[in-house]
């Protein structure tokens, strides 16, 4: 009997032992996939970004409404799809900046309309510029805290939220 109870302690802290080990694993593995999904959402919010942003600077470089016709289908894809997922606020408020304009635009359809493709009075870049690069500089700033440890240099410029402001 007593080889019985001497048994009975070494099972029981191999149990103990196996349980703490399975545990642990699944805390690795859930940490692991925690992780990775975090990487695949951080991954698609930059591709995306990179999409709009690319869409908006092509068409505040263009001659006029007609050269750009592709990138202005694209840009109002993402405003108004895939992009709307995952954007920050920030993001959200540069794009609906530069689509104001881009409406405004539109909406003349003059490739004479003020600040559409003409540098802003006072200034070397357009309305539209001025919006694509203010886009960049939200989405720089939404990555740089999304992706928390990225050291990607001091920021000089700011994003600006709120409604476009022509002089």
């Amino acid at each position: 009997m007593a080889e019985k109870r001497s048994g009975l302690p070494v099972q029981s802290i191999t149990l103990l032992i196996a349980a703490v080990g399975v545990a642990i694993g699944l805390w690795q593995y859930r940490d692991t996939n925690s992780e990775q999904y975090k990487k695949e959402i951080w991954s698609a919010q930059k591709a995306l970004f990179e999409d709009a942003i690319t869409a908006a600077t092509n068409i505040a470089n263009g001659d006029n409404l007609d050269s750009v016709a592709y990138w202005r289908r694209r840009f109002w894809n993402l405003y108004w799809g895939n992009l709307a997922m995952l954007e920050s606020q920030n993001v959200e408020s540069a794009m609906v900046r530069f689509g104001g304009i881009l409406g405004a635009c539109e909406q003349n359809n003059n490739p004479n309309a003020p600040n559409c493709f003409k540098p802003v009075p006072g200034n070397s870049r357009t309305d539209l510029q001025l919006a694509a690069l203010n886009l960049a500089h939200c989405a720089r700033d939404t990555l740089r805290i999304t992706w928390e440890r990225a050291d990607i240099g001091p920021l000089t410029e700011k994003c600006q939220v709120g409604p476009a402001t022509t002089n």
